[in-house]
């Protein structure tokens, strides 16, 4: 077992795991269909490092998840890459530009490209997320335009959700959220004002989550490196 929890916990998946019902015995049901999509992506990743396969190749595997599902899954490839080789197959920039080598495959043919390339050409990387990283004191930047932003809710006002930003300002988030919210939430949509955010997507993100990288997220996505971000 502790070769398991040890793939588990390089995964980022340990965590989960141990909430589960019976933890690591646990029945998820045929392919991990009691799963999400980022908790079966790093279930993957676990099997693949219980294996210990010299070579492993990961096709897309980041795409289809919600922000902090990816960032597990990232992270846990980061851990990953430090001991194997990894080819890995994807077309979002962030997790193209962790790799120590980029190839681009264009119409049959192979180029090698370089990272600055890669940023300044952008060639066919995924811009269907285009909101921008935000926070309290950011969104006026963003008023009528796509953001996103975590806060940690304050309270819920029929309507509408109070919340406390990652730089400890107020947004006002317009709309019901489907599930009720947990204590921290990101939400994407428009910037209706420089307080207030009209969501279309809102995706609890648990009790507890580090702010400070948030919000250095944010901050670093409105910098001279915003170019990095899509």
């Amino acid at each position: 077992m502790g070769r398991v929890e040890d793939a588990a916990r390089t995964a980022n998946a340990d965590e989960f795991i141990r909430q589960l019902p019976k933890g690591y015995e646990t029945d998820i049901g045929p392919r991990g269909s009691t799963m999400s999509g980022g908790q079966r992506q790093r279930l993957a990743i676990a099997r693949a490092v219980y294996q210990n396969s010299s070579i492993l190749i990961l096709d897309e595997a980041t795409s289809a998840l919600d922000s902090r599902s990816e960032l597990s899954v990232r992270q846990a490839l980061e851990r990953l890459m430090k001991n194997h080789t990894v080819l890995v197959i994807a077309h979002r920039l962030e997790t193209v530009l962790m790799a120590k080598r980029v190839f681009l495959l264009d119409n049959g043919k192979l180029e090698e490209l370089s990272h600055s390339a890669l940023l300044s050409d952008r060639h066919d990387m995924d811009t269907s997320n285009p909101a921008a990283f935000v926070n309290a004191d950011l969104l006026r930047l963003y008023v009528g335009k796509r953001v996103r932003a975590l806060i940690q809710v304050v309270r819920s006002d029929g309507g509408s959700v109070v919340g406390k930003s990652t730089d400890d300002g107020q947004i006002i988030v317009k709309g019901n959220p489907p599930v009720p919210p947990t204590n921290f939430v990101e939400v994407i949509g428009v910037a209706d004002s420089d307080k207030s955010i009209r969501a279309e997507i809102w995706t609890n993100f648990g009790d507890a989550i580090d702010t400070h990288n948030y919000n250095q997220l944010c901050q670093l996505a409105n910098s001279d490196f915003k170019h990095l971000f899509i």
